[in-house]
């Protein structure tokens, strides 16, 4: 952009005003911040966390920038208002010439440039989750006003541009690099608590102006604009690539990839690693685009009220599980709920109902719900359905419309109930709205998808406030029954009752909220308090270990220390007595062993006036002696006996010094022995505050927890619940073993508001219907799984104290296979049967009463010899076992092996490895693969297309090992141990191939593609293989993003903690996750959440649908409007038939290359990148 056109946009008097408002707004701020900064450095400078010299440091630094706030202040705001200058750019970047003396050897940064860039990028990629919304808003209003593409905007007051200036001005004061380091996280917490205003009020300027005043309505609505823009512009660079990037432009694909406008257009890191961890590729791998807001955010001040809800100002707290942060679900979309209502989603053929007809029969609907609610009808949770109170059929689409709309609310209501306890008053209370909802979904059936409507706000206010109230609180009852009950009396289609109820109940949350804060806030400070006091003990206790260093002491010494001395040290220390009087103390307390020991040693006592004298010096050094008991005033009248020679001195081991496990280094070394705990203390100390997790409880009790506080060692944590009460408090390995036991990560649909849960829910059933259309369910049965895995549970119990006295059968086959036979064989061999039942929609099981696999094994081979095809499963129920679930999984795996390996043969499982046989195992077979038994490395092409544009693709490279991407079918000729053994030695080496091949592209410079993993169940739940992924990835330096595992669906996938603290951990740090052949016959795919999966990779077997199933594509399309609302992409891989995949949801179909490539091949046709 030209000198011409930057003076020209500097010249437009809204521009000039704006630039004028946001010095108005910055000046008293900055100053504030600059306050805030140096009391930080101040108290520092005092804290008695800090060795002696860096306290000196810190407060070295404080004085500089007590004398230099002033000019500091002046110059952050100078160096942001100067960029009103150049707030267009054109889009190149300067290049630096080759006798540039940073630049002529090899590029190469300096080291502690280096680490200072990424510490401030890690603080702007903070700020940009939490104000990208208000930020993009000012972006699209500034390029509204100079008429630009808001791309090439260059924001003057971004999160970049306030860090730039700040570094740049504290540059004019001398300081030290740690005290900056203190000052960097100073300055982003106090400027973060500022910039929700700045921001607000900067935009409430240009929307007083009639400058796109609707503008964060449609960010809510609709998702980022600015990220849409950006991947346009990567699918079409895409698809006509630059082939000679000339200077000044970055090659295709590379651009930079600026997480918010106006940031700058490469930082350090990316310039070190983006060879290797480009961030540039298509976005469609990723889950979802956060805009760091949604419609559940609300301010800091009053997250809740509707006018700051209106502002769009994103809140800085999480104060409730899914608020205060980037909701993971989009709003319920028109197409849903038309799906829902017109019969979408049945396997039947649809039929639209007639506009006319239906309104005349929605009004009949509500004007029968009306009489009802004059006649005190009240649909409790004990009623039946409210369609079926209303006697609504689906004998014609207009009906069928009614009862899926009013179903909804059911559904709405069942999940509102669910969040409170069972027999509770106000859970009681919400039947008062279930008629009015259903009233206005009668006559306005599609409030659910519009997030301003009163009616829907009421509901997520109603969420809010049934979390934050304390059970069983009369007030909060009263309250809400009141208000419930106007609506109910008085609702008659008038939407301004709502909008008073929500008022009311807005309110009454805001009450409910302050009380959270407050009862956050007196925990927290007590946590500190009790904090500081622990790090004084130990200040204390190592001093007098330090004064007193003898293995053996006075026992009345030790006793007066314990009892009394000990207490006045840390209050002195507590009350910041001067050093020089906390010296007297320690030395009159030597002066006393001294005496006392001497005596030990043969020499003279002391005179009676000398002991009196060292007794008086003690008793006047303590305070509030009035305070001390009789038995701790005869403590120093003992020491004034054995001073005096009247009592004789004994001699007890000392037990002075400090007693923690966290002590450095020690703990770490020790640590260091113990890889899972390592990892487990790892992700504990890097949860932060303000996160909630779910907690189940032995009973199957689930609450929510929250992060409160944790100390500045991250050895101390306390969490509270939804009311801000204290719960528990851990220490760390507490917390460790607490993560891998019984607290989780929330899952997606726990983030979702109540409407969207609502809905999540309902077309859960939906696919669960379809689903058993499609695959039914053979009538008789005696058991269900859930009583088979308890009859199991029982057997393994016995086994573990008895030995293994039961075994566990499974039946695997297209339909569920009849057990009658195989019952009536084992019933005449005289092999009593204890239970049988289904185990899922494929699969029989039955439990025996014998411990003789071999019996067994040839007993089935005689009963399934003919006969349709059988896969059979055997499994001895032993100790080797954890649970009846991993039974029952590893039996039903083994027999759907066998039903694709070797049907109506009787596979019985091995025995069970344990860890330390399995870990040596697994290391041995891998040495042996990476050595002469080394399998040939080869990759083969996978083009993943999105259904909206089949003409663009993005490749993928699937890692194999001899030809074969998943090798489990290929190992089940070996035993148990060292088929799970091979496995996981398979899958380490791929993860190890696909490592060092990418680290080879970023040596020569090239461009790395996403490398595509199948990885075994058997490898993920293994300990040791999350230690040896990240430490692959981690030596490698190829970015996170570049790998994406995939897993394949099984129950065992599903129903394993394990599987999904793996899943979880690859993706916290970047990585992709994508779970294969994912089939709803197992049960609701909604069940895959867990794991956080980018995208689902529907089961091939699902598609075309048959002629005889034309069940199919409806199935597909809830199963993809089910992910979609978790955020989740649904994939077919190598489709036959492209026809109706764009019209049932699915996002991207993948095309598999059969050509296989080696790892020289991709090198050489792999694009060059220019830095």
């Amino acid at each position: 952009m030209s000198e011409n056109i930057d003076t020209t946009v500097a010249l437009d008097p809204r521009i000039s005003g704006l630039r004028q408002t946001i010095e108005s707004v910055l000046t008293p701020r900055m100053r504030l911040v600059l306050e805030e900064m140096t009391e930080h450095l101040f108290n520092l400078s005092s804290s008695g966390q800090l060795e002696s010299d860096a306290r000196a440091e810190c407060f070295e630094a404080f004085a500089a920038l007590k004398n230099g706030q002033k000019l500091i202040a002046e110059s952050v705001l100078k160096l942001l208002l100067e960029n009103f200058n150049h707030l267009v750019s054109n889009g190149t970047q300067t290049q630096p010439s080759p006798t540039d003396p940073v630049t002529s050897e090899l590029g190469l940064v300096d080291r502690d440039s280096f680490e200072d860039e990424l510490a401030i990028e890690k603080l702007v990629k903070l700020g940009l989750e939490r104000f990208s919304l208000p930020l993009e808003a000012l972006t699209l209003r500034i390029a509204e006003i100079v008429d630009e593409d808001p791309l090439d905007i260059r924001m003057p007051i971004d999160l970049r541009a306030f860090f730039d200036a700040y570094r740049t001005a504290i540059a004019l004061i001398d300081l030290d690099r740690d005290a900056i380091a203190h000052l960097d996280g100073s300055f982003a917490r106090n400027l973060f608590a500022e910039l929700g205003n700045i921001y607000g009020e900067t935009n409430q300027y240009l929307i007083d102006a009639n400058i796109l005043p609707e503008l964060e309505s449609r960010l809510e609505r609709e998702g980022s604009i600015l990220e849409r823009r950006r991947q346009s512009k990567r699918s079409r660079e895409r698809i006509t690539p630059k082939l000679d990037a000339g200077p000044g432009t970055q090659a295709p694909g590379y651009e930079s990839n600026n997480a918010h406008p106006g940031s700058s257009a490469g930082t350090l890191e990316e310039q070190a690693r983006s060879i290797a961890a480009n961030d540039a590729h298509d976005r469609r791998h990723e889950r979802f685009q956060t805009t760091g807001f949604s419609s559940a955010s609300r301010s800091p001040d009053l997250p809740m009220a509707p006018e700051t809800l209106a502002k769009g100002t994103p809140t800085s707290r999480a104060y409730l599980p899914g608020y205060g942060a980037a909701r993971l679900g989009s709003p319920v979309t028109p197409q849903v709920l038309n799906r829902l209502y017109t019969g979408g989603y049945s396997t039947g053929q649809s039929v639209a109902p007639d506009a006319a007809r239906l309104r005349h029969r929605a009004g009949e609907v509500a004007d029968n719900i009306a009489q009802l609610r004059e006649q005190g009808v009240i649909a409790s949770e004990s009623d039946p359905a409210m369609i079926d109170m209303l006697n609504l059929t689906a004998d014609n689409p207009e009906e069928q419309a009614l009862r899926e709309s009013i179903g909804l609310v059911d559904s709405l209501y069942e999940t509102v109930a669910n969040a409170l306890p069972e027999q509770t008053a106000l859970r009681r209370k919400l039947d008062l709205i279930k008629w009015p909802l259903a009233q206005l979904s009668a006559s306005e059936p599609h409030f659910y998808e519009n997030p301003e409507h009163p009616a829907r706000l009421l509901i997520d206010r109603l969420g809010e406030m049934i979390a934050l109230s304390p059970a069983n609180n009369p007030r909060v009852e009263k309250r809400v029954e009141s208000v419930l009950d106007t609506i109910n009396r008085d609702f008659n289609g008038d939407l301004s009752v709502f909008t008073s109820a929500l008022s009311d109940i807005t309110d009454l949350a805001l009450q409910l909220l302050r009380q959270q804060q407050r009862n956050i806030e007196r925990h927290v400070a007590a946590e500190e308090g009790r904090e500081r006091r622990q790090l004084a003990n130990q200040q204390v206790e190592q001093r007098l270990l330090d004064k007193l260093p003898e293995l053996q002491l006075p026992e009345s010494l030790l006793k007066f220390i314990d009892e009394v001395w000990r207490d006045h040290l840390i209050f002195l220390l507590l009350r910041d007595t001067d050093p020089t009087t906390l010296d007297r103390q320690y030395a009159l307390l030597r002066q006393t062993a001294d005496g006392l020991l001497s005596i030990t040693r043969g020499q003279e006592c002391l005179d009676e006036n000398q002991a009196q004298g060292l007794s008086r010096q003690l008793w006047e050094s303590l305070d509030n002696t009035q305070f001390l008991t009789g038995h701790q005033q005869a403590l120093l009248t003992d020491i004034q006996r054995e001073l005096t020679g009247a009592t004789p001195v004994a001699l007890l081991d000392s037990t002075l010094g400090v007693k923690t496990i966290y002590r450095e280094p020690d703990f770490s070394e020790r640590l260091a022995t113990k890889p899972r705990l390592k990892r487990w203390v790892r992700r504990a100390r890097g949860i932060d505050v303000g996160t909630w997790l779910s907690e189940q409880s032995d009973q199957s009790y689930q609450r929510n927890v929250q992060l409160i506080w944790r100390n500045e060692s991250l050895t101390r944590f306390a969490f509270a619940n939804e009311q801000g009460h204290l719960v528990f408090e851990l220490h760390l390995l507490q917390f460790a073993r607490q993560l891998h036991r019984r607290l989780r990560p929330l899952r997606p649909d726990q983030n979702l508001s109540f409407i969207e849960r609502s809905v999540f829910a309902t077309l859960e059933k939906k696919q669960t219907s379809i689903a058993a259309e499609l695959w039914p369910v053979a009538e008789s049965r005696s058991l269900d799984r859930e009583q088979l895995v308890d009859a199991v549970q029982t057997n393994l119990r016995r086994a573990r104290r008895r030995g293994a006295s039961h075994c566990a059968l499974v039946l695997f086959a297209d339909a569920p296979t009849k057990t009658g036979a195989l019952i009536e064989a084992l019933t005449n061999a005289g092999i009593a049967v204890e239970a049988e039942g289904l185990i899922s929609r494929r699969a029989s099981g039955v439990i025996v009463e014998t411990p003789d696999t071999n019996v067994l094994h040839a007993l089935v081979g005689e009963t399934f010899s003919s006969g349709s095809p059988t896969g059979i499963g055997l499994v001895l129920i032993s100790s080797d076992y954890q649970s009846a679930e991993e039974i029952w999984s590893t039996a039903e795996d083994t027999a759907a092996r066998g039903y694709s390996d070797s049907p109506n043969t009787g596979l019985v499982v091995g025995k069970v490895p344990h860890g330390e046989d399995l870990q040596i195992a697994v290391r041995s077979t891998f040495e042996s693969l990476k050595g002469d038994l080394t399998p040939t490395f080869s990759l083969r092409r996978i083009d993943r297309l999105e259904t909206s544009d089949l003409e663009s693709s993005e490749p993928m490279y699937q890692v194999l090992l001899d030809g074969m991407a998943d090798a489990s079918s290929e190992l089940q000729a070996l035993s148990g141990h060292r088929s799970v053994a091979l496995s996981i030695a398979l899958d380490c080496v791929k993860v190890s191939n696909a490592c060092t091949l990418a680290e080879r592209l970023a040596a020569e410079g090239r461009e790395v593609p996403v490398f595509h993993l199948a990885i075994s169940s058997d490898a993920a739940l293994h300990h040791d293989f999350l230690d040896f992924v990240l430490d692959a990835m981690s030596r490698s330096g190829i970015g996170t993003n570049r790998l994406c595992y995939e897993f394949r669906d099984s129950m065992r996938l599903r129903q394993s903690i394990q599987l999904a603290d793996f899943t979880n951990a690859l993706r916290s740090i970047g990585s992709l996750i994508s779970v294969c052949n994912v089939n709803p016959s197992r049960g609701s795919t909604g069940q895959l959440q867990v794991l956080c999966p980018h995208n689902i990779v529907l089961d091939p077997s699902l598609w075309p649908p048959a002629e005889d199933n034309p069940g199919s594509p409806a199935l597909h399309q809830v199963i993809s409007d089910l992910h979609h609302l978790v955020g989740e992409h649904v994939i077919l891989r190598d489709p036959s038939d492209m026809s109706q995949i764009q019209d049932i949801g699915i996002d991207f179909v993948d095309r598999t290359v059969p050509d296989e490539i080696s790892a020289d091949t991709l090198v050489s046709t792999m694009a060059h990148v220019k830095r």
